[in-house]
């Protein structure tokens, strides 16, 4: 009987304590891994760059791993964690393949991701720097001055200050010019020009408000002064106005200025080309409603040909870009005709000519993620009425916009742009392209740790190309210097 208790009671101490655990015990549902492919592995690589594929955890007991990296010689691998080295730019589809042994047979799955393979990011070599320490100076434009005299820097320092600086031919200052007085809101310079009499035509933009743009066109002697025959107009007006262009039209005895950008009115931008005297009195304005509702400008030149002249403009009708030609005198203004690219969608920021008379096109295209866009070059072999591009080129690495083109002594298209990627942001983008074929021939990323802007391409007199831009020397001040670096061509 006392046997049978002690049973008892240690049957009860044994149920109490399971109870007691399980109540204490947090039971959590374990969830089963399916078996799949899957691995890892960064989205972005530069080329030269290991990459690193590594299988995911639901590949786990698997009995065969077969990868593909997509590259041009086919290249595989049958491990389960593979490296491999990308030696070429592009977007490559990695696939994985994998098998697992099942009582009831083989279960095989596959997978494929994209990488992004882009050039490694170099430094710009023997880099020249100017401006001020202190100041934020970025530039806009530069001209060479004839007869090896030197070059012109035109550039925004701080908020309201237009810069200008003369250099000499091996890049020594020999005078800077700082004009504070334009505007008490944000000013922009976008083009300078060297007139028939040693002076300077200068145009620009000043942003009035956040929704609102004032134009400004400048005339200035050759060493940078008003002296007695400069002047300054500002557009101060409702509409959104911009000068991104400026032009002197001369027949030897008198000189227009013309002025080239943007009015946007009843939110909808079209072109304005405004002309101006030698005293700087805006003696015509036109806009071209009519002919382009919905239209932006670009860069633009002048050419002059056969006693008349005529202006390309770069630009962008509706989502498409475009080429424009004006034909201009003392007295009038015509807008000829449009050639637009039809075939991709995006602006053309700006247009060059080569030494055999055809034309190039560059700027940016957008991507199907309207957020993010690429860059393009066009060749148009004639500038006539419905021509349409010999070829058009688009270099997809991450985000780009094309910005400026010159021309090699060998015949070659070189592009600059502006480059921009997770991993170093900012950098400067210069591609090398086949005139004939619009074949990408070489591609070069430049930059370091802080960001780098592009603005554009220039010739010394012996034909050796420059860039110019601008480059942080103070990140915590976010302070820029002005920028010119020799290129090899």
């Amino acid at each position: 009987m006392n046997q049978d208790r002690t049973i008892y009671f240690l049957r009860w101490i044994i149920m109490a304590g399971f109870f007691l655990l399980a109540s204490c015990l947090k039971i959590e549902e374990i969830d089963f891994i399916s078996f799949q492919a899957d691995f890892q592995a960064p989205s972005l690589v530069r080329v030269g760059q290991r990459v690193d594929f590594l299988a995911g955890s639901s590949t786990a007991g698997a009995s065969a791993f077969e990868w593909r990296f997509g590259d041009p010689l086919a290249s595989e691998s049958s491990i389960e964690n593979p490296k491999f080295v990308y030696d070429s730019i592009g977007t490559y589809d990695v696939s994985l393949k994998v098998q697992i042994q099942r009582t009831n047979g083989v279960l095989t799955d596959s997978t494929q991701k994209s990488i992004q393979v882009i050039p490694p990011t170099e430094n710009l070599p023997n880099t020249l720097t100017f401006g001020s320490s202190e100041s934020d100076e970025v530039t806009a434009d530069i001209i060479c001055l004839p007869s090896q005299s030197g070059y012109i820097v035109l550039a925004k320092q701080d908020v309201q200050t237009l810069y200008l600086q003369k250099l000499d031919i091996n890049f020594n200052t020999l005078w800077v010019r700082e004009f504070s007085n334009i505007s008490d809101d944000p000013v922009f310079p976008q083009d300078i020009q060297l007139l028939a009499d040693g002076g300077f035509l200068l145009s620009g933009i000043i942003q009035a408000s956040p929704s609102n743009r004032d134009a400004f066109l400048m005339r200035l002697d050759s060493e940078g002064q008003f002296g007695t025959q400069g002047w300054l107009q500002l557009l101060n007006s409702l509409k959104d106005e911009t000068y991104l262009n400026c032009f002197e039209i001369t027949d030897g005895i008198t000189s227009n200025f013309m002025a080239v950008g943007n009015v946007i009115q009843n939110d909808r931008s079209t072109l304005l080309i405004d002309r101006y005297d030698a005293q700087g009195t805006r003696i015509s304005t036109q806009n071209f409603q009519e002919d382009c509702r919905n239209c932006k400008a670009g860069k633009g030149l002048l050419l002059s040909e056969n006693n008349s002249s005529r202006i390309l403009l770069a630009g962008t009708d509706l989502v498409n870009p475009s080429v424009f030609s004006f034909s201009v005198d003392l007295q009038n203004v015509n807008l000829d005709f449009k050639n637009i690219i039809s075939t991709i969608e995006g602006e053309a920021q700006n247009i060059s000519r080569l030494k055999n008379g055809q034309v190039i096109l560059t700027g940016l295209t957008r991507t199907t993620q309207q957020d993010s866009n690429n860059l393009f070059v066009a060749k148009l072999e004639q500038v006539v009425p419905n021509s349409v591009p010999a070829w058009t080129k688009i270099l997809s690495l991450y985000q780009e916009v094309g910005l400026d083109i010159s021309e090699t002594d060998a015949g070659n298209i070189l592009v600059l742009g502006q480059h921009y990627n997770p991993q170093t942001q900012d950098d400067l983008i210069l591609a090398v392209l086949n005139p004939f074929s619009g074949a990408l021939l070489q591609v070069e990323l430049y930059g370091d740790a802080n960001p780098d802007k592009a603005a554009l391409l220039f010739q010394d007199a012996d034909g050796n190309h420059y860039i110019a831009g601008s480059r942080v020397n103070n990140f915590l001040l976010d302070i820029r210097d002005i920028s010119i670096s020799p290129l090899g061509f």
